[in-house]
């Protein structure tokens, strides 16, 4: 109950920050929020500067190389798609493992880090959370270490062979020592509402982008965007820039009994879908479908992280059957929070989604590049 409460405070307080509300009582809550944000951003200024000077010290586990992935803007931008296609591209040359806070799961508050891994037992995103088990489930060879505690999950990494670590959604993490700051942004909204958190969406001023060794500008719409985006970033970093954009690889439709079947994306040209999600930024998840030809006829969205409960969704697919939908569509981190074989009135399907990219290939090659030559030097 106090989890779906929150949940619908932060959809609620999302709309105020973005101007989605309208009244005195709207009005009252963003000056109240504006406040608050001089005070959150100060407060990561002076935290900034304390491990800048260093006043507060940060630890260097014993691995080959270390790669942050995070941002500075709240929400979604792509982190978990572009940690998937980045241990791809490491796991080739070295032993690699991902360490995940696993926001808002029951591992999140574990003493000792849960070594995820597929395989090794289930893989249960109601007790990892929804993004460690979407990496496992993508990464078998890669084992994910979820926990609030990342220093010990280093520890407990390189002490298992890993040559290098992949810190995901961890640029303001900065007890730990890395090798490279990669910083993702959603190239829509760079800049988080223009204010650092409650009253826009940053974690920390735009200076933070000082730290990056690379900038990955998400969901960029063509070349003259990527340009644009890239230059309002200049005042800030001198970090290589590419630009990637989202897509969907597969579409898996779930069966009751045995493996998912694997379909082309094209199969939902034409056909009247409905789409439920509990992602950061729904909206370019449903762009997405519409651009492969998908009808949006009903949709059910919740808070980031939450997963739909079993009679939440059968409500759900019931409306949206009487509404003519043919599917229910939702994205693979939505599919793993839902319970095997789950049984609804229309065929449930997922989505299942990875990085393109479209600007700056060579940005990306000499990146890992990069990275693989700090193995030999350390």
């Amino acid at each position: 109950m106090f989890a779906k409460l929150g949940a619908a405070c932060e959809v609620y307080c999302l709309s105020v920050m973005k101007g989605e509300r309208a009244g005195l009582a709207a009005a009252a809550l963003r000056e109240m929020m504006r406040a608050a944000s001089h005070v959150y951003s100060a407060a990561a200024a002076c935290r900034n500067l304390a491990y800048q000077r260093g006043w507060l010290s940060a630890f260097r586990p014993d691995a080959a190389v270390i790669v942050s992935v995070g941002n500075i803007v709240a929400g979604g931008t792509g982190k978990t798609p572009f940690t998937l296609m980045l241990a791809q591209a490491l796991k080739q040359t070295f032993c690699v493992a991902i360490l995940s806070r696993g926001y808002r799961s029951p591992a999140e508050k574990l003493p000792v880090p849960f070594a995820l891994r597929s395989g090794n037992g289930p893989l249960d995103a109601a007790f990892c959370g929804d993004e460690p088990c979407l990496l496992a489930r993508n990464l078998p060879d890669v084992t994910v270490y979820v926990g609030a505690n990342r220093l010990l999950a280093a520890t407990l990494a390189t002490q298992a062979g890993a040559h290098a670590l992949i810190l995901d959604d961890a640029l303001q993490h900065r007890k730990l020592k890395r090798d490279f700051d990669v910083v993702v942004v959603d190239a829509h909204d760079p800049f988080g509402q223009g204010y650092c958190l409650p009253r826009g969406l940053l974690r920390e001023r735009p200076e933070g982008f000082a730290r990056a060794h690379l900038i990955v500008l998400n969901h960029v719409k063509d070349a003259a965007h990527f340009r644009q985006v890239k230059a309002s970033l200049k005042k800030y970093t001198a970090a290589p820039v590419m630009g990637t954009q989202v897509v969907f690889s597969t579409l898996w439709i779930a069966q009751p009994h045995g493996e998912n079947v694997a379909e082309q994306i094209s199969a939902i040209a034409g056909k009247k879908i409905a789409i439920f999600c509990g992602i950061a930024q729904p909206a370019h998840f449903r762009a997405a479908l519409q651009a492969c030809g998908g009808i949006i006829v009903a949709e059910l969205i919740a808070a980031d992280h939450i997963a739909l409960d079993l009679q939440a969704l059968q409500s759900f697919a019931e409306k949206a059957k009487s509404q003519g939908a043919q599917m229910l569509v939702c994205t693979e981190k939505d599919y793993v929070k839902l319970e095997p074989a789950i049984m609804l009135s229309l065929p449930l399907a997922w989505a299942q989604i990875s990085l393109r990219i479209v600007e700056g290939q060579e940005v990306w090659e000499a990146f890992i590049a990069s990275v693989k030559a700090t193995k030999k030097t350390k």
